[in-house]
């Protein structure tokens, strides 16, 4: 399974990396702190993750902006989970008006939200 973190801070990267690595040694991890790279790579199929780790707020490209550019132009329906460390219910709001959004989670990321994504990936 191939697993792609988005996110500009390098220590909720590293977090989610150690949290997926102790899981399974068998995971492809992909991290990336640059969205619109992440971006270019997805939709040009240079890297084709399972799963996407997406944080809410990023300041070159924030995910709501994310989202719309990878809806426009998705081939593949990959699942993405939102990471974030905002509390307004308004943004999970927004998050959940994209299909391929399938969860959103609260930073720093824990082993129980790794689970969760985890067994969804698995049911399809």
């Amino acid at each position: 399974m191939t697993i792609y973190i988005i996110d500009d801070n390098e220590i909720d990267l590293i977090i989610g990396q150690k949290l997926l690595e102790r899981r399974s040694s068998t995971f492809n991890i992909i991290v990336c702190q640059n969205p619109n790279l992440a971006l270019k790579q997805i939709l040009e199929e240079t890297i084709q993750p399972d799963v996407i780790l997406l944080d809410w707020f990023m300041p070159t490209l924030p995910a709501e902006e994310w989202l719309t550019q990878y809806s426009q132009q998705q081939k593949v329906n990959i699942p993405i989970y939102i990471l974030t460390s905002s509390i307004n219910p308004r943004d999970q709001q927004k998050a959940e008006k994209f299909k391929v959004v399938k969860g959103f989670f609260s930073k720093p990321l824990q082993q129980h939200h790794i689970d969760e994504i985890l067994e969804n990936s698995a049911k399809g």
